[in-house]
């Protein structure tokens, strides 16, 4: 008996070292359980991360697209004005040529219309003595009224 009871101490051994290799096992499966959890919730975050950069990168494309059209109609925007800034300069230049232009216009106005009462005189002195002769009339006194009249518009009180 003594082989039989080695036999059985024995068995019972290496039953014992199997249920101790059996839990090993069931703790090892229960970290690879675990692991692989964390696998799968690594890889579902991952894939939200993934998804969230895709979007981004889309997101991104969008604003470049935007942002290029923007640039192109700001540098539109800024040829207009420009041109618009360069009419307004020339207008501008042309109303400071007109003003000029005028200014020199009534000069030769102011000039012409002293020639013109010059030659008045001239012509005042030949009426008058045509009036003195025809109507016997003192030149002087028609003339001193009719310049008179041409300065002033009008007579002065007690001389006609």
């Amino acid at each position: 008996m003594s082989d039989k009871v080695r036999v059985v101490d024995i068995l019972e051994s290496i039953l014992e070292k199997l249920d101790n290799v059996n839990n090993k096992m069931s703790m090892i499966e229960d970290q690879v359980g675990a692991i692989s959890y964390d696998v799968t919730k690594t890889q579902e975050r991952l894939g939200a991360v993934v998804r969230q950069y895709q979007q981004e990168r889309e997101r991104c494309k969008t604003l470049e697209a935007t942002i290029t059209r923007n640039t192109e109609r700001i540098a539109r925007l800024c040829s207009r004005l420009a041109h618009a800034w360069d009419r307004i300069y020339r207008m501008e230049a042309n109303i400071v040529k007109k003003e000029e232009e005028e200014e020199v216009s009534l000069g030769e106005m102011n000039v012409n219309a002293t020639e013109n009462h010059e030659g008045t005189s001239e012509r005042d002195d030949d009426v008058a003595e045509r009036i003195k002769k025809e109507d016997g009339v003192d030149a002087e006194e028609v003339k001193r009224l009719l310049l008179a009249l041409l300065d002033n518009g009008e007579v002065a009180e007690g001389s006609a």
